[in-house]
């Protein structure tokens, strides 16, 4: 029985590998409690970076003692979905109690959904290649967000097969949609393979249909490896983040961290020896000991800890990461400019402050600024309404945004009023002014970056707070990639790629849209039609105003529903 489950593991990803081993586990307490009496918090806690955390539910935590002013986002695992879409939430979470002391921290919930290839099956290959599967599971994932008052949802898919890459990204992107049409502040969140080799996640496609990519960033060396080693080693979880980056910009990126090790019986007592047998897991809280017994030794090339020990003849290594290691990959992250971080998995701490404190160096709020420090225009969030709009509709921007320098930020150019076209640029601006910006994933080529810019309507002080709502009118149909930033004129784009959010733009519904397949059905083709443009609804337009009439406007309307059509009979076929 001890081969199977270790020929098991072998093919299972990191998070898949653990719920197998705990598959059997009771549910912790907080799981069924009942929530206090709390008041939602006026503020997220103030830390620099979001700090994800996936709560397995086997994994117990006090909630009234958590540390809820380090941790931005709190990952529910898991619901299951089977390959007819059926999503089994065998343990009813999020959890009642669980939302309610979180959102008194003003500390965001999601619920994982998992969907694993047991024995390196053919499960999630099979689930993406059913339609009404995936419609099945976005309703049912639906309920449970809308229901249970989640912010957001998170899909671990281990492996995702390369056949079927292109499936899962179409996949993500319809959940992403109905997500944001029923919630529109929430997000969508993947767990994603430790680097850009596994072919089967397309991480450009991907960052453009979420909101974050949570990396795997560890079990280099997993339970049943040939040799010894670190868990995270951090120069291969840098080259790797590497990869991630190449496809994805930083701001949709947040590197995993391991909250375990691993314990082998090896053949020598040097690192990487062969392991004559399969390991066993080290939680986080239990290393500690393990170095005060053994001792702890430090590995210059993982630059992870680890320690060495003999018993009744039969040497033995552990490596598990810890205090340091963890503020040495956090530096990492600074450095690259990452989201954030996630953690595999909370609780796996057991009350160790070494882990907290790392977060708390990394990440916890600065110091105010000193008054001579210049002002800095800091964009805290973005968010962008209706999910839907006709062609030369309105979307609006709405930008919070926080003046985290020492002085006075001044009003620029244009002000918020101003209503673009997508076809116009802002005029250029005052060396050193701060704008905020949006910005399209298919803006037109002769447009330049960040090309929709808005100033402040007024002077903002020192460590205030305004939000901006600005507004852009959108001509090109389909599917609308867009996101904000801020600009400092002349000097740099200080954040770029915040609240990216996909929106569709749908022409006006065909005259046939109460018969069968009529237009109710075809307006929702554009942002599904593998990529394709179609011309922008202004050219339509243009051939009434050109003379040819209005009835010139329905006839190139129906041949535009028409060719949807085809195209679409012939995908189908």
């Amino acid at each position: 029985m001890q081969l199977l489950l270790a020929a098991l593991l072998t093919v299972l990803g990191p998070h898949a590998a653990d719920a197998e081993l705990h598959a059997q586990d009771a549910e912790a307490q907080w799981v069924r409690a009942a929530p206090p009496r709390q008041q939602l918090a006026a503020t997220a806690p103030a830390l620099a970076r979001r700090v994800y955390g996936y709560l397995p539910y086997w994994e117990s935590l006090d909630l009234a003692a958590f540390n809820w002013d380090l941790i931005s986002d709190v990952v529910a695992f898991s619901a299951g979905v089977g390959t007819d879409g059926t999503v089994s939430n065998t343990h009813a979470l999020p959890g009642a109690a669980l939302v309610s002391a979180a959102h008194a921290h003003g500390v965001k919930v999601h619920l994982c959904a998992t969907l694993f290839n047991s024995s390196g099956g053919s499960e999630i290959a099979t689930f993406l290649g059913s339609a009404a599967a995936q419609s099945k599971t976005v309703s049912q994932l639906l309920a449970i967000a809308t229901s249970s008052g989640l912010d957001g949802l998170n899909l671990d898919f281990e492996f995702v097969p390369s056949g079927s890459r292109a499936q899962f990204t179409a996949f993500v992107r319809q959940l992403h949609t109905a997500l944001r049409s029923a919630l529109p502040a929430a997000e969508v969140t993947l767990a994603m393979p430790a680097d850009t080799g596994y072919t089967g996640y397309d991480a450009k496609g991907l960052a453009a249909v979420s909101e974050r990519l949570l990396l795997m960033e560890y079990d280099y060396h997993w339970r049943t490896a040939p040799t010894s080693g670190a868990n995270a080693p951090l120069p291969p979880v840098e080259s790797a983040v590497g990869g991630f980056l190449a496809e994805a910009p930083a701001s949709a990126l947040a590197m995993g961290v391991p909250y375990y090790g691993y314990d082998w019986p090896t053949t020598t007592a040097s690192p990487g020896s062969a392991n004559s047998t399969g390991g066993a897991t080290v939680l986080f809280e239990a290393a500690f000991g393990k170095f005060s017994t053994y001792g702890r030794l430090w590995d210059s090339a993982s630059q992870t800890p680890w320690y060495r020990y003999s018993l009744n003849g039969q040497e033995h290594q552990g490596w598990v990461d810890d205090g340091q290691s963890l503020a040495l990959k956090y530096q990492f992250v600074n450095a690259r400019n990452l989201a954030g971080i996630m953690i595999w998995a909370l609780g796996y701490d057991a009350g160790r402050t070494e882990s907290w404190d790392a977060i708390k160096t990394a990440f916890g709020s600065a110091p105010p600024p000193p008054p001579t420090s210049p002002g800095v225009l800091h964009l805290v969030s973005a968010t962008f309404s209706p999910a839907t709009l006709d062609p030369g509709g309105t979307v609006t921007a709405t930008l919070h945004v926080k003046n985290v320098g020492g002085q006075t930020i001044a009003a620029a150019l244009p002000p918020p009023s101003t209503v673009y076209d997508e076809t116009q640029a802002a005029a250029s601006a005052a060396p050193g002014s701060f704008r905020v910006a949006v910005d399209a994933a298919d803006r037109a080529p002769a447009l330049p970056a960040h090309p929709w810019r808005w100033g402040l309507a007024a002077p903002l002080a020192p460590g205030a707070e305004v939000d901006l709502a600005v507004q852009l009118k959108l001509e090109r149909t389909g599917t609308r990639t867009l996101w904000a930033a801020v600009v400092h004129e002349g000097v740099d784009v200080p954040q770029d790629y915040v609240g990216q959010t996909d929106l569709a733009v749908a022409p006006p519904a065909s005259p046939d849209a109460g018969s069968p397949g009529g237009g109710a059905s075809d307006a929702g083709l554009s942002g599904s039609d593998g990529g394709h443009q179609d011309p922008p609804a202004g050219q339509v337009r243009g051939c009434a105003q050109a003379g040819g009439g209005p009835w010139l406007s329905i006839v190139a309307a129906l041949a535009l529903v028409a060719r949807r059509r085809l195209r679409n009979a012939a995908k189908l076929g």
